[in-house]
């Protein structure tokens, strides 16, 4: 079976097709792969340590003016017909988008001659989502909120973000090994997505010396992104506090199995994984999205007791070292967080959406004549 796999841009677009990718080749061994990006460094950071095919297919960003709308326009013919010629060489048996501009031109490259499925993750769907929702025999979404802003004859289906099986299984005695931390204290899990928060970052640089006064219980965990990383690490070494300070953490298994707390951007994929291990979160929505997709996502969480949620703002410090302190010393409110957010949560999405797209697949196959998948809807 071969499957192209197109989006990215960050790595919450990139990380749910790792899952599918991998579940698919359990599942289907002989599978080929292809990931089609917009051709940033973060998805070749990203990808290199994953045995998948992959290749730049390009997009033109979301327009904001006048001479970039213009420019668009020709940019994204040109990545259609790179889409076309790709899906033309390797012809793949189904696409899937992740979301992103990359996802775009392959999605509608792909046209209805090959079966199109969507992952949508934010609570308010993407601009490429509601460019190519209509080609989708599946969209697989996170949130009811989703499917009210589409059409109503948008396929959804609610069955939460693919997350890495591998997330699941991290565990404390070696999370303490690998980031030199110790086993007795409680642990402050800071993260800004896959190219790190500038806005989350400065927070915790705020709080800093007020945690530092609590530094024989609470160490932390932070994942700063590569422009701040030496800012960030000089004042963890002025304050004292114990703590591990990476730009990139790799093995995010091994730090939410650290994790008793998180600070961190409302990124669809970050919420989905939160929820699937039930970790209590604040949470910095990212404030200049266009569509303000990651204070719905925030909105979702915070409303059901689930996370709380805080604007970036000259208040935010202050608010977001009451809620650590809040989650950290009180167990009521913790344990309350914790049980609503696993209430929310979808650690078994991976294994539903590679099993709707082999059994629509199959299906359409079987409507066709053929039968050649299945051996691998018995599996």
């Amino acid at each position: 079976m071969k499957v192209v796999f197109a989006g990215g841009g960050t790595g919450g677009h990139l990380f749910p097709g790792i899952a599918l990718a991998e579940e698919m080749l359990r599942r289907v061994p002989d599978s080929s792969i292809l990931f089609a990006t917009a051709g940033r460094p973060v998805e070749e950071r990203i990808l290199k340590n994953h045995p998948f095919r992959r290749t730049v297919i390009g997009a033109p960003r979301s327009p904001y003016g006048p001479a970039q709308k213009a420019l668009a326009v020709p940019r994204l013919g040109l990545a259609i017909l790179r889409a076309r010629r790709l899906l033309r060489e390797f012809d793949p048996h189904l696409v899937v988008g992740l979301g992103g501009y990359a996802s775009v031109p392959v999605v509608w490259a792909a046209g209805k001659r090959r079966p199109v499925f969507l992952i949508e993750q934010n609570a308010v769907p993407g601009r490429a989502t509601r460019m190519i929702f209509r080609r989708a025999r599946r969209i697989f979404i996170q949130f009811d909120r989703t499917a009210e802003l589409l059409p109503k004859r948008a396929p959804c289906l609610k069955t939460g973000t693919p997350i890495r099986k591998g997330l699941l299984l991290g565990g404390r005695a070696q999370a303490v090994r690998h980031f030199r931390l110790s086993p007795r204290r409680k642990t402050v899990l800071v993260l800004g997505g896959s190219q790190g928060a500038r806005g989350v970052n400065e927070i915790i640089a705020e709080i800093l010396p007020r945690l530092a006064r609590r530094a024989g219980s609470v160490q932390i965990l932070h994942q700063t992104g590569d422009a701040d990383y030496r800012i960030v690490r000089t004042i963890y070494v002025r304050t004292g506090i114990r703590a591990h300070v990476a730009r990139m953490i790799e093995r995010m298994d091994l730090a939410y199995a650290l994790a008793d707390v998180v600070v961190c951007r409302a990124g669809a994929t970050t919420i989905a994984e939160l929820t699937a291990l039930g970790l209590p979160s604040v949470l910095v929505p990212y404030p200049y999205s266009l569509d303000g997709e990651q204070r719905e996502n925030a909105a979702q969480l915070a409303q059901q007791g689930a996370a709380f949620m805080v604007e970036q703002s000259q208040t935010a410090a202050r608010e977001v070292y009451e809620h650590l302190t809040r989650l950290l010393d009180e167990p009521g409110p913790a344990e309350k967080t914790v049980a609503q957010a696993r209430a929310l949560g979808y650690p078994d999405a991976t294994e539903t959406v590679v099993s709707d797209i082999l059994k629509t697949i199959g299906m359409e196959k079987r409507r066709a004549g053929l039968a050649m998948y299945e051996g691998i809807l018995a599996r």
